[in-house]
């Protein structure tokens, strides 16, 4: 496309040079004194140094003896040998600039020398500030109180991982750099990992995937894994955490063995058991026999909420259910007690029982473990011995009488 008939080509590309803010200078070949120079490079020399720059201006009237050298280095160099390009920090006070030479040619004789000159210091400050994030990062990744470690996408070779991972899978950090995780025998199996990548595609990343992982020595151990898809130089990768929970499941597994444990007592102990909140007086768990010994089903006496009346029932106290909450108020308070108490059965019957409370360990409530027995054979049978005592009581009077009535006798003959 032609320029308009009203614009010259030189003035064009005048107004090109002027309104760039990269400098611009042509100077002579033998002593290099400014032929011409733009805009641009004057407001530079005067924001950086404070000097105005004039055609016919030498290097030393501008810059230091040591960068007017410098300078005149590159333009000989220009000169002697042609076109080329380089990047220099401080030739104008605080800048990088990135410099391009190049002869000035005219009727086949190098009259002069060029030079355009861009400020890259702002791109070299963002380089820098990358090269320190990148080491902030890599300070952070090495000394991460978490194992850490960065795997490729498609075939799973460790690119990096922090000395804590190496001790964590019993390893030198050179063993594991650069081999895959199955290689190494990480995971309990080799689908472990092809577990891992399926989650990872549905769901874009992992955060608490729970794994078995193996470390040097064959130990397996439990693990939260969790897991980012990070882009490292154009290469789809994994940024990988592990925690150990190895002891945690331990932990767990001995609590649900403790809990079964109990469980069974609990619920094959030959006597009624309740558990009871010693704070609202509701109970929050009792076995089938306490459930049978109240007369109703166990569901039913779980919902039922407090205790139920016949099973408190005393009828020859004024206040039973005082008289109750005091008991549980000593036992939650760490008191063992053992003591009598009647119920009414489910037919209405007065059964005489044996209750013993002591407190129940737990984290957020005061429970007491109240544990009843039917004592009404234990009765019958007191009540029977005591009819005999009496029985017998009676019959050793009779028989006393008799021996005296036999021993007086005579003196009235």
């Amino acid at each position: 496309m032609s320029a308009p008939q009203d614009y010259h080509t030189d003035a064009i590309l005048g107004a090109v040079l002027e309104t760039t803010d990269d400098m611009i200078c042509a100077v002579d070949a033998q002593d290099y004194r400014i032929l011409a120079f733009n805009s641009g490079l004057a407001r530079h020399i005067r924001a950086t140094l404070g000097k105005e720059v004039r055609v016919g201006s030498r290097p030393e009237e501008i810059l230091s003896a040591e960068n007017a050298a410098i300078w005149r280095g590159y333009y000989r160099r220009a000169i002697d040998q042609g076109p080329f390009s380089v990047t220099h920090p401080g030739l104008i006070q605080g800048q990088t600039l990135w410099l391009s030479f190049n002869r000035l040619i005219k009727d086949g004789r190098c009259f002069g020398a060029s030079s355009f000159a861009h400020d890259i210091t702002p791109f070299e400050q963002a380089v820098e500030a990358a090269k320190a994030a990148e080491d902030r990062f890599a300070k952070v990744f090495r000394h991460n109180p978490f194992p850490l470690l960065v795997t490729t996408a498609d075939r799973g070779i460790v690119l990096a991982a922090n000395q804590v991972l190496a001790d964590l899978v019993g390893r030198e950090r050179s063993d594991v750099i650069g081999r895959t995780s199955t290689e190494i025998g990480l995971w309990e199996s080799p689908s472990e990992r092809a577990r891992l990548l399926e989650a990872m595609k549905t769901r874009g990343r992992l955060a608490g995937f729970p794994t078995r992982y193996r470390r040097a020595d064959g130990e397996l151990l439990h693990g939260l894994l969790s897991c980012e898809a990070i882009n490292l130089d154009g290469v789809d990768c994994f940024l990988v955490s592990l925690a150990d929970v190895t002891p945690l499941r331990t932990a767990e597994q001995a609590l649900r063995a403790s809990e079964l444990r109990y469980r069974a007592l609990f619920e094959n102990a030959p006597e009624a058991i309740v558990l009871i909140d010693a704070d609202t007086g509701q109970h929050v768990d009792a076995n089938a026999n306490a459930a049978r010994y109240v007369g109703v089903d166990q569901a039913a006496l779980l919902a039922a909420g407090s205790v139920p009346a016949r099973l408190v029932s005393q009828p020859e106290k004024p206040s039973p259910t005082r008289t109750l909450r005091e008991h549980l108020a000593h036992a939650a308070n760490g008191e063992t007690l053992v003591f009598e108490w009647v119920h009414t059965s489910s037919g209405g019957k007065p059964v005489n029982c044996e209750v013993r409370m002591s407190p129940f360990p737990d984290p957020t409530r005061r429970l007491v473990r109240a544990s009843i027995i039917d004592i009404e054979d234990r009765k019958r049978a007191e009540r029977e011995a005591a009819q005999l005592r009496a029985q017998l009581e009676q019959t050793q009077r009779l028989d006393s009488l008799g021996t005296l009535a036999s021993g007086i006798a005579p003196d009235f003959n």
